[in-house]
């Protein structure tokens, strides 16, 4: 009912497909290799974050006396040292987001970005 091939495709065949399977196993510890590297970077990149908050909120002690939950533009100013006008640009270019109201403040999570991305 099979098909007969002939013993020397039939090698071929068996070749080629011992070689597809190395070949995966091959790709498969380099994508493995590949995801290591990028969890550790992003094991980095929380501590970053942790410490841009942790700096954040030193700050706001210093100069405000308290951590709040947003902070108006002026005051994210005189805690990071960033310019009003660079706050501004940021905000209309979308890359930090401020509360639905006429004052635009800022949560705290978005003043982390800033600082992210600011240094």
């Amino acid at each position: 009912m099979g098909v007969k091939i002939p013993a020397k495709e039939g090698n071929l065949i068996q070749d080629e497909i011992w070689n597809l399977i190395r070949k995966k196993q091959e790709l498969n510890e380099e994508l493995a290799r590949i995801n290591r590297k990028l969890k550790e970077k992003l094991n980095l990149q929380r501590q970053v974050i942790i410490d841009y908050e942790s700096w954040i909120k030193q700050k706001s002690i210093e100069k405000l006396g308290e951590v709040k939950a947003s902070y108006s533009i002026r005051e994210v100013s005189k805690i990071t040292g960033i310019s009003r006008s660079t706050i501004h640009h940021r905000i209309m270019e979308g890359q930090i987001l401020t509360l639905e109201d006429k004052n635009k403040r800022i949560p705290f999570e978005e003043v982390v970005k800033l600082v992210s991305l600011y240094y």
